[in-house]
């Protein structure tokens, strides 16, 4: 069995955070001795379900210093070679942009075989010059640069042609965990109201300003139907004083962290993603996994991968903004029988992206053998 190395940056969210935590489940699960880096320079906790075999490493208690001073990156990357260095293992693996980076230096010279991740589509998320300039260096190194969409292949093989790429789509997980946070959909919307259902991080790239301006044309002709949004981030004032303007503030609910998904896909009947890009989307996997119409953006990158239009969601023109999301909206709303059938259809989501068939395109890249039969 092989010992794996793990980055990231923390483990407090983020869908790269429970891709990280689903893999490191699954090879600790089949015999693998893994640990899992946390290189945020802050400790923090972890927000998901670590199993026994997991060892979870806070790379702020190796420093001894949570400062975010250019000396501390120096001697965080110190200490990242180091543990690399005593522990030896078969495979370092990294997710996240500048934390390859960091890892790929961190490792010049060990002779370890190192696999990265890039967990979003790089031409619209700049990560700076110097940054930039770093990857294109760096990536070449690694045994193989993973990518989440075809057309993130793509881009790397046009943009740094020296690299080895692969394509591998993150696994769903169903059914999901609970983890900490958990908020209760009774306590936000009413019993009897019908819920469309947006998950992400408060920013700008998941768009849901756009997603509160399309529920605002379907809310008056459908006053039984209510909106949520789980998550947290830099937003939140300017959503909720769009909620206001929008005279909304008795039907949209932003609910923040929640750790029991489950119950809120549970509970929800149409799945809405506003993104204007994305890499890889978690929420929207386990949403259709628990049978949830989705109707989504055809947003770069990810969920014209995912969603075939008409089948198993709805897919909506970015550039058709809050009015394509509204007509989409209000054609689920207005038709159970279809919602029906996309969300049956939408299942199937659990066997194309189970995590036996992910982790399988995993072994092969970081070269570990599979486990044995019995070991299943």
């Amino acid at each position: 069995m092989a010992e794996i190395v793990l980055f990231v940056s923390s483990m407090e969210g983020g869908g790269a955070e429970r891709v990280a935590a689903i893999l490191a489940n699954h090879w600790a699960a089949n015999g693998h001795a893994v640990s899992l880096v946390a290189t945020y320079s802050g400790r923090g906790t972890s927000n998901h379900d670590l199993k026994a075999g997991v060892e979870l490493i806070f790379l702020a208690d190796l420093v001894g210093s949570r400062q975010r001073s250019l000396l501390n990156r120096v001697i965080r990357l110190k200490a990242m070679r180091d543990l690399i260095s005593q522990s030896q293992p078969d495979v370092v693996v990294s997710f996240l942009n500048t934390v390859n980076i960091a890892v790929l230096l961190a490792t010049w010279g060990l002779g370890i075989r190192v696999v990265v991740s890039e967990r979003i589509y790089p031409p619209l998320h700049p990560i700076g010059s110097i940054a930039a300039w770093l990857r294109a260096r760096l990536y070449p190194t690694a045994a193989t640069v993973v990518m989440q969409t075809k057309k993130g292949e793509q881009w790397l093989a046009r943009c740094i042609p020296k690299c080895t790429g692969a394509v591998i789509y993150n696994p769903v997980q169903h059914p999901l965990p609970d983890s900490r946070a958990a908020a209760v959909p009774t306590s936000s919307v009413p019993h009897r109201a019908h819920l469309i259902l947006g998950v992400g991080r408060l920013t700008a790239q998941k768009g849901f300003d756009q997603l509160l301006n399309a529920f605002a044309e379907a809310a008056p002709l459908y006053s039984d139907w209510h909106l949520a949004i789980l998550g947290e981030g830099e937003e939140r004032h300017a959503l909720q004083a769009t909620i206001t303007e929008l005279n909304l503030g008795d039907r949209v609910h932003l609910v923040g962290q929640a750790g029991n998904l489950a119950d809120w896909y549970e509970r929800a009947e149409i799945f809405a993603m506003s993104s204007r890009y994305e890499g890889f989307p978690n929420a929207l996997l386990e949403a259709m996994s628990y049978g949830l119409a989705a109707v989504s953006t055809a947003c770069e990158t990810g969920p014209d991968e995912i969603i075939e239009h008409g089948v198993n969601g709805l897919l909506v023109p970015v550039e058709r903004g809050s009015q394509g999301l509204s007509q989409a909206l209000m054609t689920l709303i207005a038709d159970p029988q279809l919602r029906q059938k996309l969300g049956d259809t939408a299942t199937q989501v659990i066997q194309r992206f189970a995590i036996e068939k992910i982790s399988l395109q995993w072994d092969q890249v970081l070269g570990i053998n599979p486990p044995a039969e019995g070991m299943r």
